[in-house]
């Protein structure tokens, strides 16, 4: 077996003692403290830097939002990421992979509005549960936590809106 060599070896463990860096090595450095602001040493950057910088963020949320023109409500968001990203995570699905959540697949299963979408949400079709409150018989339904009557709608309408 070979042999590794004394460096290779070493422990490198680094301690802290009173503003001083203790190596197992036994060398040891100088630490310092620097309060908050700008490092020391380092001029600000100066104005005309910081006006670019907002500008050209203006630019690109200003470019992004035809992208999103219609916006989810940060709710609805989570209600999607939390009750159905499991199998519909990026509009897909595992379970069934051609009845994705791509407005094609939609309405090639005449799901393409959001009254159908609000149905199948609620009450659940084949392998898929049904989330409403009201939702039954209870072996279609999610065991998981079932969501209002407008959390249903706002996700049918989410799920249409999105360009999956």
């Amino acid at each position: 077996m070979p042999t590794m060599s004394s460096h290779t070896h070493r422990i490198h463990t680094i301690t802290k003692i009173r503003g001083t860096t203790r190596m197992a090595n036994g060398r040891s450095r100088r630490c310092e403290r620097r309060g908050p602001g700008p490092a020391a040493g380092r001029p600000e950057p100066p104005p005309l830097v910081s006006a670019a910088a907002g500008a050209w963020l203006s630019l690109c949320v200003s470019l992004l939002a035809p992208a999103m023109a219609v916006a989810a409500s940060e709710a609805t968001v989570q209600v999607f990421q939390n009750s159905c990203a499991g199998c519909h995570a990026g509009g897909g699905n595992i379970v069934k992979r051609d009845a994705t959540l791509a407005l094609s697949d939609l309405q090639k299963y005449g799901l393409d509005g959001p009254d159908q979408l609000y149905d199948i949400i609620y009450k659940g079709r084949g392998s898929m549960p049904g989330f409403g409150e009201g939702c039954a018989p209870k072996g279609a339904c999610t065991f998981a936590k079932r969501l209002t009557d407008d959390q249903v709608r706002d996700l049918a309408e989410y799920i249409l809106e999105q360009p999956w």
